[in-house]
C-alpha cells in the first residue's frame, strides 16, 4: 500500500467489527495521537430505533471503532501494535441525537498512556454540533 487514503481505507477494512456491526465508514484522517473517522447514519444500522433516532450506546461503540481503525492505520507501519480490547467506558455524556440520513465525525485522542493501559477521549460531532464524548479505557496485548 502506497498512498495514504488506500492505508486509511484498509485501516478500517481491518478493524474486528464487521457486516451490520460496523458503524464507521472512513478514516480521513490519522497522526501521532488522534484520528478522525465519519459515518452516514444509515437505515439498517443495528442501533436505530423504530423513530430512526440512534441508540445512545452507539456512540460508545463509534468512538472504539474508530480508534480501532486507528490503531489498524498505524500497525501498518508498526506490526507488533498488538491488539486492543476496550475494558471500560467513562463519562460518556450524549448531549443530542443522530438519525437516518446524518453524517457524523468521530474525533479519537488518546490522553494517557500507561505500560499496556491507553484512554481515549473520543467526540462525535454534526457538522459542529457536538452529539457525545467520552473516555475509553483501552488494554494492549502485545
Amino acid at each position: 500500500m502506497n498512498t495514504l487514503t488506500e492505508r486509511l481505507t484498509a485501516a478500517v477494512e481491518n478493524i474486528p467489527q464487521k457486516g451490520p456491526m460496523r458503524l464507521i465508514d472512513t478514516l480521513d484522517h490519522a497522526e501521532n495521537d488522534s484520528a478522525i473517522a465519519s459515518t452516514k447514519i444509515k437505515e439498517d444500522m443495528i442501533f436505530l430505533r423504530e423513530n430512526g433516532i440512534m441508540d445512545d450506546v452507539a456512540y460508545a461503540e463509534m468512538i472504539s471503532q474508530a480508534i480501532a481503525a486507528f490503531n489498524c492505520f498505524k500497525g501498518v507501519e508498526q506490526p507488533d501494535a498488538g491488539e486492543w480490547l476496550l475494558v471500560g467506558i467513562e463519562n460518556l455524556e450524549v448531549k443530542k441525537s443522530a438519525c437516518i440520513g446524518d453524517t457524523l465525525k468521530i474525533s479519537v485522542k488518546k490522553q494517557t498512556e500507561l505500560g499496556s493501559f491507553s484512554v481515549i477521549e473520543g467526540v462525535v460531532k454534526r457538522k459542529e454540533e457536538l452529539l457525545a464524548k467520552g473516555k475509553l479505557k483501552l488494554f494492549c496485548s502485545a
